[in-house]
């Protein structure tokens, strides 16, 4: 009868026959951690909302042109024009809703809104 001889694990590190010691093992201080101190945030100010400024009133936009001027200078009448039509007025007339034609002068108009703003409106050339 032949015996066979074990196999043998050539990787293992283990040997049953050799006393081992291990080092022991590295145990950390422990330091003592103080929590963080609260953090403690002043109250917010008070939240204040100025109350809306009043609206001014718009200026209504002036939609005519003016374009010259005619007859005697104590009497004088201007031309105007909108969208293709030629109106003519004399100082203190009122047109366009409130409007009021308060000087015709060789270079300007001179227009009262409803509002009181006066306005200078130029010669187109």
């Amino acid at each position: 009868m032949a015996f066979d001889a074990p196999a043998v694990n050539t990787n293992s590190r283990r040997n049953a026959f050799a006393y081992v010691t291990h080092a022991a093992p590295v145990i950390a201080p422990v330091v003592a951690v103080s929590p963080p101190a609260p953090v403690v945030a002043a109250a917010p100010p008070p939240i204040t909302v100025a109350p809306p400024a009043p609206a001014t009133p718009s200026v209504p936009q002036f939609r005519y042109r003016y374009i010259g001027r005619f007859g005697p200078r104590h009497r004088s009448i201007a031309a105007l024009t909108r969208d293709g039509d030629v109106i003519t007025a004399r100082t203190g007339a009122t047109f366009d809703g409130g409007f009021v034609l308060r000087a015709i002068h060789n270079d300007a108009l001179e227009v009262e809104t409803a509002a009181g703003t006066s306005l200078r409106v130029p010669m187109e050339r």
